[in-house]
C-alpha cells in the first residue's frame, strides 16, 4: 500500500489510464485490508459476534459493494459520470486520490478499533438488564406504541422526502425525538429474533413485515439492507442456521430491486402523504410511470441508482482534495472538539450549532447555485480531510476505531447485542458528516439503554407481583 502511494504521481499527471489502475488496486487494497482485519479481531471478539457485524467489517463491505463497484464503473464509461463532470469538472487523477484517501481512512479505522478492542473494558457502572426474562406482552406493548407513534408523525408531518417538520409548530424541536422511536422498534424486532421460537414467532412476522412496510413508505429503500443485517445477524446468533434463510433472503432482495423504481416515483410527485387517498393515487401512479412502463423502464432507474448517487459518492473525497485549501481552506481541527457540543438536543438547546453542512458542501464543492436546499454526500473521509488533510483523516477514523470498540465493549460485549444490531444500521453511514455520525450513535445509544432498562423494570415489577400473589 505504501508502494503503491509513494510511487503514484501527483493528482494533476494522472492520465486517465493510470488513475484508473491506481483506483482499482486501491479498491483491491480495501478488499485486502477488509479481510485481513476480519482475521485479526480478538477471538474474544469473534466469539462474541460474527466478524461480518464488527464495525469496520461492515463499512469495509458497504463501501466495496454499494460505492467501489459502481463507483469504478464511471471510469470505464464515462457517460455514467456526466452528470458529476457538468457539475464540477471531473478529473479521474483526483477521484482515484480520493480513494487512496478512503484506504488511508480504513488503515486507521482498523487501528483505532483493533487497538481499542484490547484495551477498552466495559464501563463499571452499567447494569446489564436481564433480556431473556423480558415477557413477550411487553415487547408486544412497546412495540405496538412505537407503530402509534409514527402512523401519529406521518400524520402530522409526512414521510420520507415529504417530511416537514415545520408542521409541528412549536414543538418542532421534538421531531429528532420521534426519529429514534423507530430505533426502539428495531430494538423489540432484534430482541424478538435474538430469543426466536415457536411461541413468539407471530410477533417476529408482525414486526419484520411492519418494518418493511414503513421503509416502502419512507422511500428510502437503502433502509432495508440494515434492517435485513439485523434480522438475520440476530437469528444467526439465536443459534439458527443461515443457510435455510438464504432464499428468503434472495427474495426479500427481490421485492426491494422492485419496490425501488416505485418508491423513487413517489419522489417525482406532489401528493400530501398525510392523506391515504392521496398516498393511494400516488403509489398507483408511480407503479404506471415504472413498471407500467415496461421491466427496462424500471430496472433502469434502478441502474441510475446504482451509478448516480453511488458514483457521486465515491467521487466526493477527490472533489474535496482539488478544491482544499488551494479554493476552500480548511476548517481547523478544532472541528473535533466542537463534537460533544452536538450531543446536546437541540430542544435543550435552541441555539446550538447546525450539525450538517450538506447544502453549503453542495453549493461550494459541487457548485450548486446559491438558492440550492439539495443535498450532496461528502463521505466521513472527505469531511475529516476538509478540517485538517490528511492529517485530519488518520486523527478522525483513529478515533471514530476507538468510539466503535467502546460502543462494543458496554453492548454486546456485556449481553446488550439487541442494542448492538439497531446500531449497525449507523455503522453503514459514511455519505454523510463525521459528527452526525459520532452524535447519533452515541444518542442512540442512550436512547435504547434508557427504554431497555425501563422494560427491565417493569418486567422486574411485574414479577414480583406474580411471585406474591397467593396461591
Amino acid at each position: 500500500m505504501l508502494t503503491l502511494l509513494l510511487s503514484a504521481p501527483e493528482p494533476d499527471r494522472l492520465r486517465v489510464e493510470q488513475s484508473r489502475v491506481f483506483a482499482g488496486l486501491i479498491l483491491v487494497a480495501v478488499l485486502a485490508l477488509t479481510v485481513m482485519g476480519a482475521h485479526w479481531l480478538p477471538r474474544g471478539a469473534k466469539e462474541v459476534l460474527p466478524v461480518w457485524v464488527h464495525p469496520p467489517v461492515l463499512m469495509g463491505a458497504f463501501f466495496l459493494g454499494l460505492y467501489g463497484i459502481s463507483g469504478y464503473a464511471t471510469f470505464f464509461f464515462p457517460d455514467l459520470a456526466s452528470n458529476i463532470e457538468v457539475m464540477v469538472g471531473l478529473h479521474y487523477g483526483y477521484t482515484a486520490w480520493g480513494l487512496a484517501l478512503v484506504l488511508v481512512g480504513f488503515v486507521a479505522l482498523w487501528a483505532g478499533y483493533l487497538v481499542g478492542l484490547r484495551v477498552i473494558r466495559p464501563l463499571p457502572f452499567l447494569r446489564v438488564p436481564q433480556i431473556g426474562e423480558m415477557p413477550q406482552r411487553i415487547l408486544w406493548l412497546v412495540y405496538v406504541l412505537t407503530v402509534a407513534l409514527r402512523l401519529f408523525e406521518i400524520a402530522v408531518v409526512g414521510a420520507g422526502f415529504f417530511r416537514e417538520a415545520s408542521r409541528l409548530g412549536e414543538f418542532q424541536g421534538f421531531s429528532q425525538w420521534l426519529g429514534y422511536v423507530q430505533s426502539v422498534a428495531l430494538l423489540v424486532l432484534a430482541i424478538v429474533a435474538i430469543r426466536v421460537s415457536r411461541q413468539n414467532l407471530p410477533l417476529l412476522i408482525v414486526v419484520v413485515i411492519t418494518e418493511f412496510a414503513f421503509v416502502f413508505i419512507s422511500g428510502f429503500g437503502g433502509q432495508s439492507i440494515p434492517l435485513m443485517i439485523i434480522i438475520l445477524t440476530a437469528l444467526r446468533c439465536s443459534g439458527i442456521s443461515l443457510r435455510p434463510l438464504v432464499p428468503l433472503a434472495l427474495i426479500i432482495g427481490m421485492i426491494v430491486v422492485i419496490a425501488y423504481p416505485v418508491t423513487h416515483g413517489l419522489r417525482e410527485q406532489e401528493f400530501d402523504p398525510r392523506s391515504v387517498g392521496s398516498v393511494v393515487n400516488a403509489v398507483d401512479e408511480s407503479v404506471r410511470s415504472t413498471w407500467g412502463e415496461g421491466a427496462g423502464t424500471a430496472l433502469e432507474i434502478v441502474w441510475a441508482k446504482l451509478t448516480g448517487r453511488q458514483a457521486e459518492a465515491i467521487y466526493a473525497p477527490g472533489v474535496i482534495m482539488r478544491k482544499t485549501p488551494s479554493e476552500i481552506p480548511y476548517q481547523g481541527f478544532g472541528r473535533f472538539f466542537m463534537i460533544p457540543a452536538y450531543v446536546v438536543p437541540r430542544v435543550i438547546w435552541e441555539d446550538k450549532p447546525i450539525l450538517s453542512n450538506y447544502v453549503w458542501f453542495s453549493i461550494n464543492y459541487y457548485n450548486h447555485p446559491p438558492t440550492s436546499i439539495s443535498s450532496t454526500p461528502m463521505t466521513i473521509f472527505g469531511d475529516t480531510y476538509m478540517y485538517a488533510g490528511w492529517v485530519g483523516t488518520i486523527f478522525g477514523l483513529g478515533m471514530l476505531g476507538l468510539f466503535f470498540a467502546l460502543v462494543f465493549r458496554n453492548t454486546a460485549g456485556t449481553g446488550l447485542l439487541p442494542v448492538y444490531l439497531v446500531l449497525t444500521r449507523k455503522f453503514l453511514y459514511f455519505e454523510g458528516n463525521y459528527p452526525t455520525l459520532i452524535v447519533e450513535i452515541f444518542q442512540q445509544l442512550l436512547i435504547l439503554l434508557i427504554v431497555l432498562w425501563f422494560m427491565a423494570y417493569i418486567s422486574r415489577v411485574r414479577s414480583s407481583r406474580l411471585r406474591s400473589k397467593p396461591r
